[in-house]
């Protein structure tokens, strides 16, 4: 037991190691954890740096195919602008040959028009050479003419505004005859213009009045007859009256009584009493109506006032005779004749005798005049040929020496 117990020095001192490298593992043990926390914290920024990498790289993709979608966009854009830019050029092109075949069109047109100017000036001046007319002749026939078909329609027709028509047309033509001895003649023409003028303003609207007057004789038949109203009344019983007593006086009473009633007679006392008209009489009485109207138009195409004025008085008092003009119709029927019997459809009608005389002063001034004018052209013509023959002479002589 006691060697036991008793220790020497080299196990103390091995007991000593073994316990101070006890003791440097567990400070060993203890210090460990802060490699692990760093190796931690270094893969979370691996991590992170490794997110933020593919981040940007995804950025840089989708702005990578923006700019490709972008451009692709701008292509298609160009290639759009650049069709249009050739179809507009096309019609551009198209255009400019539509111009250059239009010019030439009418560059050709106004050459045939130059040349059927120059074949219309050699056919007038054939005309004028074999007839002895020109423009002066046929627009002074026209003139003639206007003005005497105007004169016979103002004389048999009394039509003044035909008349100005006609008138007018002779004035236009005497205008552009450009003739200085056509100054009196137009004079004239102006001054029965003036007088046509003033009388077409007072004219007579006969289509207006022919028509007011067929409306009324369409009205006719709606108008109504005269009648009299009878108005049923009961006896009127005298209440001091003593009544007979029985007996042949009572009988006689009654008698009397029942004759009363059998005949009655009323007084009409609100004016003029009309006759009673059957179905045929008024029938006859609206053909009257009726054709003295038809009478008042034919009156009114003629322009005789007298008759006009007649049929529609004669029609107005058959009206107020035998129908009735109490009611709406008939008072605006007798005031429609009224106002169209007082209406002047025979108006003053000028005269052109000046126009007439003027013109055929014109004429025979005007055959003096042409004579005249053809002489002195013919004997200009005679000069500028002997002057171009005495120019020709000189120059004949001259070439005489030169050829000897």
């Amino acid at each position: 037991m006691e060697t036991s117990d008793t220790t020497t020095p080299e196990s103390a001192a091995s007991q000593s190691e073994v316990a101070v490298s006890q003791k440097q593992q567990k400070a060993s043990k203890k210090s460990s954890p802060v490699p692990g926390i760093l190796a931690v914290i270094a893969i979370i920024f691996a991590l992170i740096a490794l997110a933020g990498v593919g981040y940007l790289w995804n950025e840089a993709r989708i702005e990578k195919a923006r700019l490709v979608y972008e451009n692709s966009s701008l292509h298609t854009e160009l290639d759009i602008q650049r069709g249009q830019m050739k179809s507009i050029q096309d019609a551009l092109a198209a255009t400019r040959k539509e111009l250059e075949s239009a010019k030439s069109f009418v560059v050709s047109v106004q050459s045939d028009n130059d040349l059927v100017i120059g074949r219309v000036s050699a056919i007038e001046g054939q005309m004028a050479e074999v007839t002895g007319s020109n423009r002066v002749d046929w627009m002074l026939k026209e003139i003639e003419h206007f003005i005497m078909v105007a004169e016979r329609r103002l004389s048999l027709l009394g039509d003044v505004d035909g008349a100005l028509a006609l008138m007018m047309e002779a004035d236009q033509l005497v205008r552009d005859m450009s003739e200085p001895g056509a100054r009196p003649l137009r004079n004239a023409i102006k001054k029965d213009l003036a007088a046509l003028q003033a009388a077409s303003d007072t004219s007579v609207d006969t289509e207006g009045l022919f028509a007011q007057i067929s409306l009324l004789n369409a009205e006719v038949s709606g108008l109504m007859s005269t009648s009299i109203n009878y108005e049923m009344s009961l006896p009127v019983k005298d209440v001091d009256q003593t009544l007979p007593k029985a007996g042949f006086e009572y009988f006689m009473y009654e008698v009397r009584e029942f004759i009363k009633t059998l005949v009655r007679v009323q007084r009409v006392t609100d004016g003029e009493i009309k006759p009673l008209l059957l179905q045929d009489q008024q029938a006859f009485i609206e053909q009257n109506i009726q054709l003295l109207l038809e009478q008042a138009q034919l009156a009114l195409l003629r322009g005789n006032q007298v008759v006009y004025t007649t049929s529609l008085t004669e029609a107005a008092k058959r009206v107020v005779n035998y129908l009735r003009t109490d009611t709406v119709a008939g008072a605006a029927f007798i005031a429609s004749l009224k106002k169209l019997s007082q209406m002047n459809v025979q108006p003053e009608v000028p005269s052109i005798e000046n126009s007439v005389r003027a013109v055929q002063v014109f004429r025979d001034y005007w055959q003096k005049e042409k004579v005249e004018r053809l002489l002195g052209r013919a004997a200009i013509e005679a000069e500028i040929s002997a002057q171009a023959g005495a120019q020709a002479d000189p120059k004949a002589d001259s070439s005489l020496p030169a050829a000897q």
